[in-house]
């Protein structure tokens, strides 16, 4: 099976990714792609050897969903398809995938970056750094501070993919440490009975690990 949500319809220059490699999956993931996110919509592309189980009338795929088969996106993904044929879009991706590799092969002259990877126009770039007391590499500056601000500054807007840094136990405030304290709380106690002071404060009936509540028979209105 291969994934092609992000990478179908041409961000690469081909329909499917996985064509470049020489594979021919059972079954293809879609998305956005699809219909160039216009409208919502997904698929799963199967061969025939593949379906032929599902449509021989002797059994019935129990499956669906509130929206599946919509015509309203269908038509969408329909004529999206020919727009990326009519505007010859995996050939303009093609004949700039080239020039763009180029430019941004320069990227690994600044000090922040170590990795530049990637093909057509779907490319990633990995942040560098400076070795630490342990060996590893911890970023200076990360990519996620400075390029934000420096790509609004030059009228290009973007959705920077920022991992918060951990912040060791000094660089945290009593505040954080609270915070961070009543989080693990919540999680540690998550479905369980609440404890027979807590409930009682809270005006409810504690219940023992598997015993079951009584629904009076008569409700009473507040």
């Amino acid at each position: 099976m291969a994934d092609e949500v992000i990478t179908a319809f041409g961000r690469i220059g081909e329909w499917f990714a996985i064509s470049r490699e020489d594979v021919a999956p059972d079954l293809i993931s879609v998305a956005k792609g699809l219909t160039s996110a216009y409208a919502p919509m997904g698929a799963v592309l199967v061969r025939k050897h593949v379906l032929a189980p599902l449509v021989d009338g002797s059994r019935v795929f129990r499956h669906g969903i509130t929206f599946g088969g919509h015509p309203l996106s269908a038509a969408i993904a329909l004529r999206n398809i020919e727009i990326i044929e009519r505007d010859q879009v995996l050939e303009n991706v093609r004949a700039l995938a080239g020039p763009l590799h180029d430019k941004l092969q320069r990227l690994l002259d600044l000090p922040i970056v170590g990795d530049v990877r990637g093909a057509g126009f779907f490319w990633a770039m990995g942040s560098s750094g400076t070795p630490t007391a342990r060996g590893s590499r911890r970023p200076s500056v990360t990519p996620a501070a400075v390029v934000p601000a420096a790509a609004v500054a030059r009228g290009r807007h973007h959705r920077p993919l920022r991992r918060p840094r951990r912040r060791g136990a000094a660089d945290r405030s009593a505040a954080d440490r609270r915070r961070g304290a009543a989080r693990r709380h919540r999680r540690r106690t998550r479905g369980r009975p609440a404890r027979c002071g807590q409930a009682h404060e809270r005006g409810v009936t504690p219940l023992l690990w598997g015993q079951r509540a009584r629904v009076p028979a008569t409700p009473t209105v507040v």
